[in-house]
């Protein structure tokens, strides 16, 4: 696909909205100068650089302050706001409070080790010692010879319900007592 052309606007500039003396008048014909310049407008609209039609599916655009941004695959705007507040984007304060296995365990937490005949059976993290919330947690199976066998981490929401799509199995095969692989399924 070859590259559009470049091309420059010819700029009409008015003192009374900024623009400067020495720039305005009909007789001057200047192109706008992409380092000192901004234009004007209700908006922008985006065409395929080899399509036959223009469209109204691609905008950038603003309302009572507000960026706002449209494409096909997202026909209502969303604001720069939604946006970096993880609607559509994340920054590193949206990401922080995901709940997800992907995340490793970094907030106020209260750990409890369960244990069955002495062996660790699994490890739950609550939000507080009292137990009122569930984050996440290991369930630990072992196989006769009381080695692990599988493990099931689960995360759960803010509400501490399980996470659809936020469980992770991992079975393990062991040859001659050692740890040959690790099966990993998340569902």
């Amino acid at each position: 696909m070859p590259y559009p052309e470049i091309v420059q606007i010819i700029k009409q500039e008015s003192t009374a909205l900024g623009g400067d003396d020495a720039d305005s008048g009909p007789e001057l014909n200047y192109p706008i100068d992409p380092f000192e310049d901004i234009l004007e407008s209700a908006g922008v609209e985006f065409q395929e650089p080899d399509g036959d039609t223009r469209d109204h599916n691609v905008r950038l655009t603003r309302l009572d302050g507000d960026m706002l941004f449209r494409d096909v695959a997202n026909p209502a705007f969303v604001t720069l706001t939604e946006l970096l507040a993880g609607e559509g984007g994340l920054t590193p304060v949206t990401h922080r409070p995901l709940d997800q296995l992907v995340h490793e365990i970094a907030e106020d937490a209260y750990l409890e080790i369960t244990r069955v005949t002495g062996k660790t059976s699994a490890i739950t993290y609550w939000t507080d010692s009292g137990k009122t919330i569930k984050i996440r947690d290991t369930v630990i199976t072992r196989d006769g010879g009381g080695k692990v066998s599988q493990t099931v981490v689960t995360q759960y929401d803010a509400a501490g319900a399980p996470i659809t799509g936020e469980t992770l199995t991992t079975t393990i095969t062991r040859s001659g007592g050692k740890v040959e692989s690790m099966l990993m399924v998340r569902s």
